[in-house]
C-alpha cells in the first residue's frame, strides 16, 4: 500500500508486469500497467516513505525506481471517504454473492 494514498497500491508479477492500482477509481482494472522488457520476474516492490517512487527487485537481484505520478501521491481532501466507501460496497458485493451462493447450495 502507498504511504500517503489511502486507496492506491502496487502488485508485481513473474512476468515482469506491475501494475499500480487505485481503488477509488476502480477495484477491476489497475490504474497503471507496465511490462518490464526482457526475460525479468518481479518479485519485490516498496514504496518510498514519501510515496513519490517505487522499487522493483527482480529474481535476478536488480532493481529498479520508478518515479510516481503526482495523482497517486497527492491524496485529495476526500480520497479518506471515498476509500471507506469504496471498502462498504465491496464488503456489500461479497456479502451479496456469500447469500446468493448460500441460497443457491441448500
Amino acid at each position: 500500500w502507498s504511504p500517503v494514498h489511502p486507496s492506491v497500491f502496487l502488485t508485481v508479477d513473474i512476468t515482469g508486469r506491475f501494475d499500480i492500482w487505485n481503488l477509488n477509481n476502480d477495484s477491476e482494472l489497475p490504474t497503471l500497467t507496465t511490462q518490464l522488457e526482457g526475460n525479468v520476474a518481479l518479485n519485490k516492490c516498496m514504496w518510498s516513505n514519501n510515496g513519490q517512487q517505487i522499487v522493483l527487485g527482480d529474481d535476478q537481484g536488480k532493481l529498479r525506481i520508478y518515479d510516481v505520478s503526482e495523482s497517486l501521491t497527492n491524496p485529495k481532501q476526500d480520497d479518506w471517504t471515498k476509500f471507506t466507501q469504496t471498502l462498504q460496497e465491496c464488503k456489500r458485493s461479497a456479502l451479496e454473492v456469500h447469500d446468493h451462493q448460500t441460497t443457491h447450495t441448500s
